[in-house]
């Protein structure tokens, strides 16, 4: 009977985690396209859903768009590890519309999230069950389930796989098949695409101190490493056309060799946080009640369930002790292992606020500076609690003995919550607890890393008084939750069915929380009638201020040209240049500067309109914005783009006569003076667009002498330009063409005089050798799947 019990849910377990998913994510599943999941103040809409429109509008039309000309001025777009062109789920986009798709991928990967950590659970020995719950708890709890209302698909993509990466590590551990190191490279691979590196670098360093702690009970250690090593080598190499082309991006960018430790260190776990643990929504549920807590509720959260965190703690303190070889070796060591890995990865999450730690890992651990917000550490504790909960959820299903310790202190915890709920309840902001609760805020307000706007809210006397009083209910809500979970712990001793009610509360709690955190938003972004009245009467190549829009990546979808927009990684030259137009030194506002100014300078960059939401005058033009193409006889020549920067700052400096350089150009034109613009004749001569897309130019010029083509958009060492009509000797051998970074942050194309026909392209450098890695790579993995598969069936 228990083992067709077991068959049961064995079968049902994967379905009831699809039926969770579908049902949780049915707002926008069932919308016809019209809404998608995420919230419409975060980075679905400030980022990630103009993205995907437009990078797979593209590739469904047959271009793979290394570049956005939509943004900043333009940017590398496929070698943003964010684009996530090359993950296959993605594909997707190419088949279903845009909305549909989003909603399809993020159901998906919820389901594969709680299935793919049951598999996992059950290869370690744990029930169906059990490891049903946990699935559920990782999938719904707050460092997973929370990305969603955050929109922040690429970390959703990655997470995702995090528990494959464990699955496949314990099975390599456990049985040196070589079937689990080509499941693992998969996952690395998956992980690697899914456009979020510093999760998967996180999941790295993870999985590289779990081997740690497992090799001491394995044989063959030195074999263990060098296949798991193998890896993630070989993980890598199947995703070199997208790695190569991010490193060389990433030089490019404003993170280019690392971040200094004071912005490194943004972001990282408030321990005040811990008590979401308990209380998800002590600091404001982001809908009733603004959060006002330090950094993002979605990215600072750790609640997995009341139910399951007191499950994870006595999955933990139920273990039995050590074996004779000492720690790690005795009868319980993996559950052992999962509590250090749990404790661990949460003291990594906490980051600056464990200085010691934090800056010993900043400078001695390779990437670990590079990047910021460690409280991402969080989805890895999270994981490791789910295990944990699994396990003790199954020693009350197998063992339910006496368990009166732990229902007693459940219900210590349980009393003490009330205490402090009631107590703040009764104070008052008058009385102590106020006392207590004004200085809590005031760190909070002093950290630099509340994000609650107006931040001078936060000292309000009548905001004070209500976010104690919320907070207070919410504390005493996480009381009863927990006074229930002591009752159920004790009522094990008599029967097992407590246990299961125990674990179904698990689930209707995560549940109830899911429902409460799930958004969804408009999947088309509506534009201002009145602005595109104003770009209808007034067609032009010229750019775009969006100011004060929800929407920074507008111009993506309405297939505008902006010169900001919302991506991680800007061009460093072209950071700095907003920064120097600001009055500020650059690389002093990471990633970018907030634009309280438009001067002159930004008539360099094309900007006609600023369109101003919610203010007047909405609508605001600039007199003289530069072409697209301008021909320059004047140049000067400077040391690099600060010295550059410099230069555009002279008195008397005129952008269309001028150019700043910072190579000597070939041919030397001569300093005349003047310019002739785009599609203008003159005494400088033409130059004359024919064709243009996302990645390339095609240019006509004739010239009666040398001078310089300065081109109004953000240079990057990807450009190049090669000749498609022979052209004049002068240009040198094969009419070869360089392309030079000018005034610091545009791009410059030396002429000789004559006629010219030739393109001026973008590939990121290392594509090419990325493509031919993967490809072998590929080739590879897929021989050794078929030569394990064929020794299997012998």
């Amino acid at each position: 009977m228990t083992v067709d019990i077991g068959r049961r849910l064995e079968r049902c377990a994967p379905w009831g985690l699809l039926a969770l998913a579908v049902a949780l994510c049915g707002k926008g599943l069932f919308s016809g396209g019209k809404l998608v999941l995420g919230s419409a103040h975060d980075d679905m809409a400030l980022q990630f859903l103009p993205w995907c429109d437009f990078g797979f509008r593209e590739l469904k039309a047959g271009n793979l768009a290394f570049w956005n000309p939509h943004i900043f001025s333009g940017i590398p777009f496929f070698a943003d590890f964010e684009s996530a062109l090359l993950y296959p789920p993605n594909w997707l986009h190419l088949v279903i519309p845009l909305g549909h798709a989003v909603n399809i991928l993020v159901t998906l990967h919820l389901f594969l999230a709680g299935f793919l950590t049951y598999l996992w659970c059950r290869r370690s020995g744990q029930d169906p069950l059990a490891a049903g719950i946990a699935g559920t708890m990782y999938m719904l709890g707050a460092p997973y389930y929370l990305g969603i209302y955050g929109g922040i698909l690429p970390p959703l993509w990655v997470m995702t796989w995090i528990p494959a990466v464990f699955l496949s590590l314990d099975g390599w551990l456990d049985e040196r098949d070589p079937a689990w190191c080509l499941l693992g490279m998969a996952a690395v691979a998956l992980q690697a695409l899914g456009g979020y590196p510093q999760l998967a670098y996180y999941t790295g360093l993870g999985a590289g101190l779990y081997l740690v702690l497992r090799l001491p009970g394995s044989p063959a250690k030195a074999v263990i490493a060098a296949g798991w090593l193998a890896v993630y080598v070989g993980g890598l190499a199947l995703t070199a056309a997208q790695l190569l082309p991010a490193i060389g991006a990433m030089g490019e960018s404003v993170r280019a060799g690392g971040l200094p430790l004071s912005q490194a260190a943004a972001f990282s776990f408030p321990p005040e946080n811990l008590l979401t643990s308990v209380c998800p929504f002590f600091f404001g549920d982001m809908r009733g009640f603004p959060y006002f807590g330090r950094c993002h509720l979605f990215g600072s959260s750790l609640f997995i369930g009341v139910s399951g965190l007191v499950l994870a703690l006595c999955g933990a303190a139920w273990a039995k002790g050590p074996g004779a070889g000492g720690a790690f070796h005795g009868k319980d060591r993996r559950r052992r292992i999962a509590a250090v890995m749990a404790g661990a990865t949460l003291l990594l999450a906490l980051g600056t606020h464990l200085k010691p730690l934090y800056w010993t890992l900043y400078h001695l651990v390779p990437g670990y500076g590079a990047v910021r917000g460690t409280q991402k550490f969080l989805v890895l504790t999270s994981l490791f609690l789910a295990w944990l909960a699994g396990a003790g959820l199954q020693d009350l299903l197998r063992e339910p003995g006496r368990r009166t310790a732990s229902a007693l202190a459940t219900l210590a915890a349980a009393a003490a919550a009330a205490c402090a709920g009631l107590w703040g309840w009764a104070s008052g902001v008058h009385g102590t607890a106020g006392a207590a609760w004004t200085r809590l805020l005031r760190v909070i307000e002093d950290s630099g890393e509340c994000l609650l706007a107006p931040l001078a809210l936060i000292r309000h006397p009548v905001f004070v008084e209500q976010s104690l009083a919320s907070s207070s209910a919410r504390l005493t809500e996480a009381a009863g939750m927990l006074a229930l979970v002591a009752a159920l712990l004790w009522l094990v001793r008599h029967s097992r069915r407590w246990a299961v009610a125990l674990g179904l509360l698990a689930v209707c709690e995560l549940v109830l929380f899911a429902r409460a955190t799930t958004a969804v938003m408009s999947s088309r972004p509506a534009y201002p009638a009145e602005w595109r009245n104003v770009l209808e009467r007034n067609p032009g190549d010229y750019r775009i201020l969006h100011a004060g829009t929800g929407s920074p990546n507008i111009a993506m979808t309405a297939g505008l040209h902006d010169v900001m927009g919302y991506c991680p990684l800007p061009l460093k030259r072209y950071a700095d240049f907003l920064s120097w137009t600001q009055g500020l030194e650059p690389g002093t506002s990471f990633p970018l500067p907030r634009l309280r100014r438009v001067d002159r300078a930004f008539e360099m960059l094309r900007l006609r309109y600023v369109f101003s939401a919610g203010r007047k005058p909405s609508v605001q033009e600039l007199p003289s914005p530069m072409p697209r193409l301008n021909l320059v006889h004047d140049w000067k020549l400077v040391h690099g783009p600060a010295e550059a920067l410099k230069s555009l700052g002279q008195p008397g400096f005129d952008p269309r006569r001028t150019v700043i350089l910072e190579s000597p150009p070939d041919p030397l034109p001569g300093k005349a003076g003047g310019a002739a613009c785009a599609e203008g004749a003159g005494a400088g001569g033409t130059a004359t667009i024919l064709r243009s897309s996302t990645d390339d130019i095609e240019i006509a010029a004739d010239l009666p002498e040398p001078a310089i083509l300065l081109v109004t958009d953000s240079y990057s060492k990807g450009w190049s330009a090669r000749p498609l009509d022979p052209g004049p000797k002068a240009q040198g051998p094969q009419a070869s063409y360089q392309v030079l970074p000018a005034d610091s942050t545009l791009m410059a194309v030396p002429l000789a005089a004559g006629r010219h026909r030739f393109l001026l392209e973008y590939a990121p450098p290392m594509f090419r050798l990325g493509l031919i890695i993967s490809l072998v790579s590929l080739t590879v993995f897929a021989a050794a799947w078929a030569a394990v598969l064929t020794r299997r069936a012998r």
